[in-house]
């Protein structure tokens, strides 16, 4: 049977790098394996009482994303409410620059494309593409 440990109060509610709350002494790794932690994605946890939706799965994303990367297709649409867009075990869909380089993850679709700064906004610290963005719901191609 899996045991509940204590949650430190930093992560309550929180969607966190393993590796750093390790680092900082906040939980141990097999505290990690404990119940009050679901695993979303490689070194990416949260507190197990927060919904697993796309949200979620954007948030973990976006702590192993470099600073360019911002939220598109189905992605940006659940963010933008349209929850039937995008369920938590579909791909996460980012944009980055072309010239950005960056390791294939499992969960993540990558997008390498040029987008002008009016058709990026950012709510709630996570950066998407807006409704209006010609890649902001399903761009020609994307499947």
């Amino acid at each position: 049977m899996a045991r509940t440990s204590q949650r430190p109060s930093p992560l309550q509610w929180q969607v966190f790098r393993g590796s750093d709350a390790v680092r900082r002494d906040l939980v141990s790794t097999n505290q990690l394996r404990s119940t009050a932690w679901v695993r979303v994605r490689h070194d990416v946890y949260a507190d197990s009482r927060i919904r697993l939706d796309h949200t979620l799965a954007c948030r973990a994303t976006a702590l192993r994303l470099p600073v360019s990367g911002i939220f598109a297709g189905p992605s940006a649409a659940h963010l933008h409410g349209v929850e039937h867009a995008a369920g938590y075990n579909d791909d996460v869909h980012v944009i980055l620059p072309p010239d950005v380089r960056f390791r294939s993850q499992h969960g993540l679709r990558i997008h390498g494309t040029e987008i002008e700064a009016d058709e990026v906004e950012t709510r709630d610290g996570l950066r998407r593409t807006t409704p209006s963005a010609p890649c902001g719901t399903w761009p020609a191609g994307w499947s």
